[in-house]
């Protein structure tokens, strides 16, 4: 048989010899096997009496996907991947973006323990922002990011701490059943941290938060200060202060400057600030209206720990929305899901992310 003919042979699945799998399937299949295997071994040493044990990798989960490896994470699943009883999931897609939710849940299970210390409210409405981005990215490139969403309330733990500050004490019984939630968001994020390293020559992670501030301004925190954002830009390229910055990785590669990444024309704040929605930082914003009542966000414990200050390729930002323009209301969700879609794909394609 020529070469032709085997290529012929390859594709018409009547040439097929009984025995032949081709590779998706025998993916599927051992993907399945696995799964399974996991599954028992869980229920297995299930005792419904006990709170959930912290120390599983990951506690049970629920796939929900067709199982193509295009989204997959081998060491957690295809597609939508629920964590113990649906306390956090991650809906694994096939675009270097990844977008995470960490104070939208409204869940508050009777076996975790309250906290007192720190922030105990929600950010109203992020989740449902963060779904309407999702189907706006889908609309405009055809394919999925990759989703981590939280649904447990804030006054039970908070996703956007170190586990020592998650939760009142880390120690006690109390909250172990917290930290079992907490231990699957941040096994997710790294897992799709890793995921998007090893596919993608870089990625970008938003992290999706609202603020209650009486300015309806978008906040960008890229783990620079607000003094640092508000001093001469043509200072910041001799003091390297990219490398402070969670967007390292994007102005390390050559292709933004971090001027043009933060401030200039083809910037997030800046298009944003084009499209209607008032952002810092921006070229039309240079300064912060700082008051007792109006603090800038630089940024969280999840853009700082995944973002690419410390290592690797996948940049990060927070995101801080106001309610009443942005998040309090569908129609104004979906307007600014719109608009931020269309800004973030400019920013994707010249930082050369896609």
């Amino acid at each position: 048989m020529n070469k032709n003919s085997k290529i012929d042979a390859r594709r018409n699945p009547a040439n097929r010899p009984s025995h032949y799998f081709d590779r998706s399937s025998l993916v599927q299949l051992l993907y399945a096997v696995t799964i399974l295997f996991i599954q028992l071994a869980l229920l297995q040493n299930c005792n419904p009496s006990k709170k959930p044990d912290p120390s599983l990798f990951l506690s049970t989960f629920a796939q929900e996907s067709s199982g193509e490896p295009s989204n997959c994470i081998p060491s957690i699943g295809c597609g939508r991947v629920l964590g113990f009883d649906g306390w956090v999931e991650i809906q694994i897609g096939e675009l270097p973006i990844l977008l995470t939710v960490p104070h939208g849940g409204t869940r508050t299970p009777t076996e975790m323990g309250n906290r007192t210390i720190g922030t105990l409210g929600n950010d109203s409405h992020t989740l449902e922002l963060t779904l309407a981005i999702r189907e706006e990215i889908v609309k405009r490139f055809g394919k999925e990011p990759t989703l981590i969403l939280n649904h447990i309330d804030r006054s039970k733990v908070d996703m956007n701490r170190s586990r020592n500050e998650a939760v009142d004490d880390e120690i006690s019984d109390i909250f172990q059943a917290n930290l079992v939630a907490y231990n699957e968001f941040h096994l997710f994020a790294r897992a799709a941290k890793d995921h998007l390293r090893q596919k993608f020559a870089k990625g970008l992670l938003v992290d999706v938060h609202g603020h209650g501030q009486n300015e309806n301004v978008v906040q960008l925190g890229f783990n620079l200060t607000e003094p640092e954002l508000e001093s001469d830009p043509n200072t910041w390229a001799g003091t390297n202060l990219h490398g402070s910055s969670n967007i390292a990785g994007l102005i390390q590669s050559g292709r933004m400057t971090l001027q043009e990444a933060l401030i200039g024309d083809r910037s997030l704040g800046t298009l944003l600030t084009e499209k209607g929605f008032s952002a810092f930082p921006s070229r039309q914003m240079r300064d912060f209206a700082s008051a007792a009542d109006n603090q800038y966000f630089t940024g969280g414990y999840i853009s700082d720990t995944y973002g690419s200050r410390h290592e690797g390729t996948l940049d990060a930002f927070q995101m801080e929305t106001p309610g009443p323009n942005i998040r309090d209301e569908e129609n104004f969700r979906i307007e600014y899901a719109k608009k931020f879609v269309e800004s973030l794909q400019t920013f994707l394609e010249v930082g050369g992310y896609l």
